[in-house]
């Protein structure tokens, strides 16, 4: 029932590699046969960790057989180096694709009968997304909603934010802590009103030129609010794909974090980003 795959080995030129691949690709060929798997509900082969080998996915984003290809550890080892450090992609471009397409539908999917009805999710003001992004960071999502209400009842849009007394703001951000975040909100506010006419501009370069906002804020507003195909990268989202990717390193190391940003950007569906970055994060 295993078909062994073929060990690529140190040295190994581009050529090399490409023919290595056309011989696996004849395993997985003949594995599949011996399954007795019909090679049309085959959508990519997926790299699994812990030296288990490869899988064979299925539609519906389940495997269409658990460990009809099998490879030593030497070989994951070898191919999941070689993947981290850009010299050698452990997928084929084409499977990849596949392979994240798959996950593509079935987070969307997900997330359609998951998504919380959340006050800021029935319109994306970008207003309201941006101070919901801002009043989140350090804060449980029951309380940040509930601050949240109390918020836009007091400051129903960014002229009312600019025109407080720095003592308004500060008492109804009372119970969030971190009132340098207040300050900022309300120093951008007052920006976007001279600069900006009150509307929150849907350009990168505006947003970060604005008081407090990080890159995250950023990427949140133009994904979230005005559904541009930007990634926002989260703790969540840091935590996902090295699930996902079975990185062993930690998300935020340099070469850990460019795999996380590149296979992220690479799953997200064009012109679907307010969906996918949403559902990733919950």
């Amino acid at each position: 029932r295993h078909t062994k795959l073929i060990t690529p080995k140190p040295g190994y030129t581009e050529r090399d590699m490409e023919e290595l691949w056309l011989a696996n690709c004849a395993c997985v060929r003949e594995a599949l046969e011996k399954a007795g798997i019909d090679g049309k509900d085959v959508l990519g082969i997926a790299v699994c960790g812990h030296g288990k080998g490869m899988y064979a996915w299925g539609k519906d984003n389940k495997p269409a057989y658990n460990g009809i290809i099998s490879t030593d550890n030497r070989a994951w080892q070898y191919t999941r180096k070689g993947y981290e450090d850009g010299t050698y992609q452990a997928l084929h471009p084409q499977l990849c694709q596949e392979f994240m397409a798959c996950q593509q539908t079935a987070l969307l999917a997900w997330f359609k009968d998951a998504m919380r009805p959340l006050p800021w999710r029935k319109s994306y003001l970008p207003y309201e997304v941006w101070i919901s992004e801002v009043m989140l960071q350090q804060t449980q999502m029951e309380r940040g909603v509930r601050h949240f209400l109390r918020w836009m009842n007091r400051f129903p849009d960014v002229r009312a934010v600019a025109a407080a007394p720095e003592e308004d703001i500060l008492h109804a951000w009372e119970g969030l802590g971190y009132y340098r975040r207040a300050r900022f909100v309300q120093a951008a506010a007052t920006a976007i009103v001279e600069r900006h006419g009150g509307n929150i501009p849907d350009d990168e370069k505006a947003l970060a030129a604005l008081p407090g906002l990080g890159p995250y804020t950023v990427a949140a507003i133009l994904a979230i609010a005005f559904n541009k195909d930007v990634l926002c990268v989260d703790a969540n989202v840091e935590r996902v794909f090295p699930r996902l990717l079975d990185l062993d390193e930690p998300p935020r190391r340099k070469n850990a974090a460019r795999v996380i940003y590149e296979q992220a950007m690479q799953m997200l569906p064009r012109g679907k980003a307010r969906l996918y970055n949403q559902a990733l994060m919950e």
